[in-house]
């Protein structure tokens, strides 16, 4: 279960609205949020590989249709995004593998 519990309420979006801070533990929003808009992020910011995709249905203009985590994106796709940073060390240790 995620602490604080209503953020395990927040779907997810191709498109998000807000950005989880895991570090610091916050939600940022990342442009602004209409009145009864509701919160979206981008679970592999996040989630580097998910137990279970899922077909995404956020009808966003760059919808990118089964989401399953990061380790399962390109690179020019992820860069679109703001990523915790577990997600960014854990890009960077891939590509240090690549580089061998």
């Amino acid at each position: 279960m995620l602490d604080p519990e209503f953020l395990q309420y927040i779907n997810h979006s191709c498109n998000p609205n807000v950005f989880f801070d895991t570090q610091k533990r916050v939600v940022i929003a990342l442009g602004n949020i209409e009145i009864g808009e509701e919160f979206t992020f981008f679970y592999p910011s996040t989630e580097w590989s998910m137990d279970r995709g899922f077909d995404c249905i956020c009808q966003s203009e760059n919808c990118l249709e089964y989401i399953q985590g990061a380790s399962h994106l390109p690179p020019n796709v992820l860069k679109k995004y703001k990523l915790s940073q577990y997600i960014q060390q854990k890009l960077k240790k891939d590509d240090d593998k690549n580089a061998l």
